[in-house]
């Protein structure tokens, strides 16, 4: 592989239906949604919330349904995956950077 580039993804926030996340303790019981990462999960975990990890496709009814509280993510994909509809609290929390590698196959 490639990397051809890398593109502003931004910094992670959390966002979700129980309530504002002022300090790590406000995790605390919050089921949120990550991607399959065991260092994701094992911080939410350490930080008393209930890390659930799911397709992004799925998020929009998990919240809407209620099956998940909220979600971790940059502030341009909660607002193109249009979350805020179903999402009461959104927190800057900033907890981890995420950028996207542009990358191609070369054996090809």
């Amino acid at each position: 592989m490639k990397i051809l580039s890398t593109w502003e993804n931004g910094f992670r926030n959390v966002g979700n239906n129980t309530r504002p996340v002022v300090t790590p303790d406000d995790m605390k019981g919050i089921k949120i949604r990550v991607f399959e990462s065991q260092m994701y999960i094992d911080m939410f975990e350490a930080l008393g919330a209930i890390p659930t990890p799911m397709a992004m496709s799925e998020v929009f009814t998990a919240l809407q349904q209620k099956t998940i509280d909220g979600v971790e993510n940059a502030v341009v994909q909660i607002y193109a995956s249009k979350y805020q509809e179903v999402m009461k609290y959104l927190t800057i929390t900033e907890h981890t950077y995420n950028p996207q590698i542009v990358t191609i196959r070369l054996d090809k």
